[in-house]
């Protein structure tokens, strides 16, 4: 019964540290979910993202994704980010306590991760 109960357990914590990923094929459906109110996004990308598959853990303080953006919006996208300090990604957004870590590809994609400080 002990084994069963210790299984039950690792498999329920288990579950609960998988991200949940979630579609959106546009800016307006990601808005509409209340991603960049509940912080999931920040509020800096271009009206021209879309395709968003959005990672975020149970703790809701991190998270992991991509998206597309029009390749002409790129340099005002980047002209929004810092340098990033972080090893592996190229531009770094602040806003609060939030980081997000983006990498940004010629033709639009975009991967990016996010924590809390």
């Amino acid at each position: 019964m002990r084994l069963l109960t210790g299984l039950l357990l690792t498999l329920s914590l288990a579950a609960c540290s998988e991200p949940q990923t979630r579609y959106y094929a546009s800016y307006a459906d990601a808005h509409r979910a209340q991603l960049f109110e509940q912080g999931e996004l920040p509020e800096v990308l271009p009206l021209s993202a879309k395709a968003f598959q959005v990672n975020t853990h149970a703790d809701r303080k991190r998270a992991t994704g991509r998206f597309k953006i029009a390749p002409a919006d790129i340099n005002i996208f980047v002209s929004r980010l810092q340098q990033s300090p972080y090893p592996g990604y190229e531009f770094v957004y602040y806003h609060g306590a939030q980081v997000w870590l983006f990498n940004i590809h010629k033709d639009g994609k975009v991967e990016y991760r996010s924590h809390s400080k």
